[in-house]
């Protein structure tokens, strides 16, 4: 059973890896990818010369040029939103892979936590400066991608980094306090107590 929870970790772990990987790759292909037009207006393209009538945004009226403009400047946005996805997939997979890896193991809690942090928590910390980093270059570095002001992809990430460490020593903890307590009652069932001597009849 611990072989077979050791392979499954490792094979999450590599998985986890490969989102991962990917998500950083989409993260720098945003850096590179352009806007190859026409700009669209209510999902028709426009064509120069044109206006579009924008009633929800600022101005009423959106020329050719400013449409272009804008939907150049969110191009590579849309890219690095389509990142969180295999990032999220990636961080799960490296947290889940360090619980499997913990049970199979039998740690302690602290020997959980700290195999938590190098294997799941440091990656995934870096990754989130790198992203960060990288979407700062695109002028989005505190966009969010669910809409949250200040819950960038880097934060997000983050969050769930720090809580899959929490997580997992937390579980891990509660493992070993089930495992106590089956163990004394395994051990009560194999060594009943003496019966108590009956008391003395009295005169």
């Amino acid at each position: 059973m611990n072989h077979d929870q050791r392979t499954g970790a490792a094979m999450l772990r590599v998985l986890g890896g490969i989102f991962l990987a990917v998500c950083l790759g989409m993260c720098v292909w945003a850096q590179f990818v352009t806007f190859e037009g026409p700009p669209t207006c209510g999902g028709e393209p426009m064509r120069p010369g044109h206006v579009c009538l924008d009633l929800g945004g600022d101005s009423p009226t959106v020329t050719y040029d400013q449409a272009y403009a804008a939907q150049e400047a969110t191009v590579g946005l849309k890219v690095l939103n389509g990142a969180a996805g295999p990032g999220a997939v990636g961080a799960i997979a490296l947290i889940h892979a360090c619980r499997r890896m913990i049970s199979a193991h039998r740690f302690t809690v602290r020997e959980a936590m700290l195999h938590t942090l190098l294997f799941a928590t440091a990656p995934l910390l870096t990754i989130v400066v790198i992203v960060q980093v990288l979407a700062s270059n695109l002028g989005f570095g505190w966009r969010s991608p669910i809409g949250v002001p200040g819950l960038t992809h880097g934060v997000l990430l983050a969050i769930v980094a720090v809580a899959g460490a929490a997580v997992t020593a937390y579980s891990r903890h509660e493992q070993i306090r089930a495992a106590e307590v089956r163990a004394a009652a395994r051990q009560r069932l194999a060594n009943p107590a003496p019966a108590g001597r009956k008391a003395d009849d009295r005169c």
